[in-house]
């Protein structure tokens, strides 16, 4: 727990960095967390009405009867937290506290991630922590202790509202010797790249996960409970992804595949082939390979990599999301009716691929509902690795997902979690980001829920707090049914200080999850009212499969091509794809996209400025500025201004408003404002104490590092941070069109109590004394992530054509 002390104390001063920016210090203490910031009252303890089930292409519980599909079924949006490692696995003291912690911020599920990389020695001390919920022994050997925690802990989430995802196979790798397993090559003991999928087709290794998710399920207490949401089946993997990938790599993919294991993938390929063309005769003549001697080997070299080198484990673990800004990078369009011959034998090694990865989900879906007792929502991996042919092999599946990273950093000596050697794009989600996110809105299919399991803008990007509320709202925009940030912490317990992905210790990201919570799951922005339901056939999804990863954006240039739209369609109206199953079927008409270019939601309520980086959110009910201002502008929303106080520059700044009674902005008497903002670690060795400086990345323009501690052997400091932690000084004037004397704010602490109100010297009227301005950050003692507004009782707003005059809107 963070000492009171510390969260109460304001400093004297700010502490300027080198490139000029005002810090200061400040810690939230979790587990005191309350007053405005707290969102504990979105929550109630599950019960038997709460069961999770789909329904017209969304997530809704069965309400008080207790069965679905009746009047009381009831809409629920899922905003998630990942738990990765040691944090799934507090002790029965810890459970509760870490339950309630998630539950103030507004969290209503929680996504259960990694539980089978580590494995615990079943010989360890009493005291030793588990890590995983397995042990050394053979596959899967369950670890007591841990099992029972994570039972307690389960409770524990329970009884404050808060849902599972559970993740089945996650990093566990398999070892041949201890699991009673045929051989590797070259004497190896186990897989050594997480991701290669042989699980997939291999049937001794699907009996074992089968195994595992039975037991996994009972002995979490998680049969018939309505706390489990989802599940899902396989993370950031499948046997498409890794032909389509770097997994297989060039010339040498087959190789990946030990001896002992490539017969099968061969037989089952051979029977594939059979079913398709009746013979191998008819086959080699359609590929135009009859002088080959042996036409039905596996393929010599991955689809796109036959001259790709092979990345280390630690690389793709590091990089795997990098591309993440290149993504939507147009593709020529090919729209020949008939492949080539190469083409023909590359499109059916996919569809054979397609198959054995729906074999597998399929057989993985109904081993989790029969060890549920329920039919809970299920997926098989996320829409990136697989991409549109994910379309065919998950048609079983109840629900879809996918993950997205803005500027994720990239590890040059590929480890992440020791590197003096690393670094992170200097980009933001206001910017170029929003492109991303609105591009997910592609990959959703029509009568089916959508979630993202897994984003994040990580620290220590200056712009990180950006993504949580602009998540939520593209989310809301386009009615999406779940939403897990990654991650809050790999411990159970808070960090003081920012720690790479963890939102615990990175309060300038956290200062803006509760409101982001409320976005999304109260809708504090209306779901889009228009639809573009855009036609994908299956000869189509082979093509593009062929053409490159989705995250190539294939998917993308096909859609514009062939319909005008864009990732901006997702400003104006709601997006899906109309999977058509019937190899026969041909498009159909083009629909009309004329609005595809806005920028803006049909109503104004959402706005983007490409070329400031910006959005702005304007409605009643929540209003917030994402992106840079410049001097001397003023921007203005339906009730509130914002301008910078000073300074010769733009300035990036993350302000976001709701309503703390039940009015809307124009109307309410009770203000909740938070600043996001950029947030350091402490500069190990420094004396005084000060930030870490964020510098550029030697040699790559554009990129950006933290400054080397002392005993640093590379350019960059590490991303595991020291306490205190400090926030960026947002030195923004808040418009408000109110006398100067019907309006108080107070600074909140990192408890969310009341710190004194902003001196009389904060406020400003402008010329007519109807209009104020009020300097929210013009000390440090003033300083704060979060602002309590009152409004004088009895005082109401005059009608927006009688108010004071106001800035021109931004």
């Amino acid at each position: 727990m963070v000492p009171a002390a510390q969260a109460d104390e304001p400093p004297a001063a700010f502490t300027q960095a080198s490139d000029g920016t005002d810090f200061y210090p400040f810690a939230i203490d979790e587990d005191r967390l309350a007053g405005p910031p707290a969102q504990t009252a979105l929550n109630h303890p599950l019960g038997p009405q709460d069961r999770l089930f789909v329904k017209q292409g969304h997530f809704y519980a069965v309400g008080p009867d207790g069965v679905p599909d009746t009047g009381d079924d009831v809409r629920v949006r899922l905003f998630g937290i990942n738990l990765s490692f040691a944090a799934n696995f507090p002790s029965a003291a810890e459970a509760p506290a870490l339950a309630r912690r998630l539950r103030a911020l507004g969290f209503n599920a929680v996504r259960l991630h990694h539980l089978d990389f580590h494995l615990n020695d079943p010989q360890a001390s009493a005291d030793a922590e588990p890590k995983g919920i397995l042990t050394t022994g053979p596959y899967p050997s369950f670890d007591p202790r841990a099992v029972e925690r994570l039972r307690t802990f389960i409770q524990a989430l329970s009884k404050e509202g808060l849902y599972i995802d559970l993740n089945l196979r996650a990093g566990y790798r398999f070892r041949p010797a201890i699991d009673g397993l045929p051989p590797l090559d070259e004497g190896r003991s186990q897989l050594a790249d997480v991701d290669t999928p042989i699980y997939v087709y291999e049937p001794r290794l699907i009996e074992l996960q089968a195994r595992y998710a039975t037991t996994l399920i009972q002995s979490l207490g998680l049969a018939g409970n309505p706390a489990l949401a989802l599940v899902e089946i396989n993370n950031e993997s499948s046997l498409l992804s890794a032909w389509q990938s770097d997994i297989w790599h060039g010339n040498d993919w087959p190789r990946t595949i030990p001896q002992a294991y490539r017969g099968i993938l061969r037989a089952q390929w051979e029977a594939w082939i059979g079913r398709r063309y009746g013979s191998l005769e008819a086959a080699c003549r359609a590929w135009d390979r009859c002088g080959d001697p042996d036409v039905a080997a596996l393929p010599a070299a991955s689809l796109f990599g036959a001259h790709a080198a092979s990345p280390s484990l630690m690389q793709r673990l590091g990089n795997r999301l990098e591309r993440g800004l290149e993504q939507w990078l147009p593709r020529a369009r090919d729209d020949s009716a008939e492949p080539d011959p190469d083409g023909r034998y590359a499109q059916d090694f996919l569809e054979f691929l397609t198959q054995m990865d729906r074999r597998y989900f399929e057989r993985m879906r109904q081993t989790v509902q029969a060890a549920a007792q329920a039919p809970v929502p299920v997926t098989g991996t996320q829409m990136s690795y697989g991409g549109v042919l994910n379309f065919d092999s998950q048609a079983a599946m109840d629900y879809l997902d996918d993950h997205i990273y803005i500027g994720h950093p990239s590890y040059a000596n590929g480890n992440s979690w020791q590197s003096e050697d690393w670094r992170i794009p200097d980009t933001s989600t206001a910017g170029a980001g929003i492109g991303n996110l609105l591009a997910l809105s592609l990959r959703r299919e029509a009568g089916k829920p959508f979630v993202i399991s897994e984003y994040n803008h990580s620290f220590p990007a200056p712009r990180g707090g950006e993504i949580p509320p602009l998540m939520a709202t593209v989310a809301t925009l386009q009615d999406w049914d779940g939403l897990f940030f990654f991650d809050y912490a790999d411990e159970p317990q808070p960090r003081r200080a920012p720690w790479y992905f963890s939102l615990s210790g990175n309060w300038g990201q956290y200062a803006l999850m509760g409101q982001s919570a409320r976005l999304f799951r109260q809708t504090l922005i209306e779901p889009l009212a228009g639809q573009a339901v855009l036609p994908l056939t299956h000869a189509r999804r082979l093509a593009l499969a062929r053409r490159g990863t989705i995250n190539s954006g294939t998917l993308a240039a096909d859609l514009e091509a062939r319909y005008g739209a864009t990732p901006r369609l997702a400003w104006s109206r709601q997006i899906a794809e109309k999977i058509l199953q019937d190899p026969a079927a041909g498009d159909a008409p083009q629909p009309a996209l004329a609005d595809a270019a806005a920028d803006a939601t049909p109503d104004g309520s959402v706005r983007h400025d490409a070329a400031r980086e910006r959005v702005i959110l304007d409605t009643d009910r929540i209003w917030g500025v994402f992106g840079l201002l410049e001097p001397g502008e003023s921007l203005s929303g339906r009730f509130f201004g914002l301008r910078l106080a000073g300074g010769p520059k733009n300035q990036p700044v993350q302000v976001l408003a709701t309503p703390l009674d039940a009015a809307g902005l124009e109307r309410s008497q009770h203000i909740l404002l938070s600043l996001g903002s950029a947030t350091r670690g402490t500069q190990p060795g420094s004396m005084p104490p000060r930030p870490t400086a964020l510098i550029p990345y030697p040699g790559k323009s554009g990129w950006l590092t933290l400054e080397p501690g002392p005993l640093s052997k590379g350019p960059s400091g590490q991303l595991g941070t020291r306490a205190p932690a400090w926030l960026a000084r947002s030195d923004v004037e808040l418009g408000i069109p109110l006398p100067t004397g019907d309006i108080r704010i107070y600074p909140l602490d990192g408890t969310g109590a009341r710190r004194a109100a902003l001196p009389p010297e904060a406020y400003r009227a402008d010329a007519s004394g109807g209009f104020t301005w009020v300097r929210l950050q013009a000390t440090a003692r003033t300083a704060s992530p979060w602002y309590e507004i009152e409004i004088a009782p009895g005082l109401r707003p005059a009608p927006a054509s009688t108010r004071s005059p106001r800035p021109p809107a931004g």
